[in-house]
């Protein structure tokens, strides 16, 4: 599941997620990003939330607890690919695609140091299949 989708689901009163004023729209849409989740894992689909969803850091445990909080396995995989990737992705993303350097520098930025989840840090690269790879053989 790509988190970011669930953002563009909002039509009217839309805050881009990196700004202060976005902190309750983040909350509710990263509430239903756990509720989706923990529906199609219960559905015994295999669940992968993919987002930015450390930054800000309060968003990851609630969204850890709720998935737990029904009986579901979770690991963690943070993904550290390197600056220039990131600049190329944001730039080619079809809906409200991030064109700021400066502002993707900085939630790059912002994975230099993730605290106790730094042990599920794998560094990748811009190749898809080759960190695929590393994540199945990490978990």
């Amino acid at each position: 599941m790509e988190s970011d989708s669930f953002f563009h689901a909002i039509a009217s009163g839309y805050v881009e997620p990196w700004k202060p004023a976005s902190h309750e729209q983040n909350g509710v849409v990263m509430g239903v990003v756990g509720d989706a989740a923990v529906s199609f894992a219960k559905a015994g689909y295999f669940t992968v939330v993919e987002g930015m969803i450390l930054l800000p850091g309060w968003f990851y445990g609630p969204l850890v607890a709720r998935i737990r909080g029904e009986g579901i396995d979770v690991d963690t995989v943070v993904l550290r690919p390197p600056l220039a990737a990131c600049i190329k992705r944001a730039g080619s993303r079809s809906a409200r695609p991030m064109g700021d350097q400066a502002l993707l520098e900085q939630l790059w930025h912002g994975f230099d140091d993730v605290g106790a989840l730094e042990r599920s840090v794998i560094e990748n690269s811009d190749d898809p299949e080759a960190s695929v790879d590393l994540i199945s053989a990490r978990l």
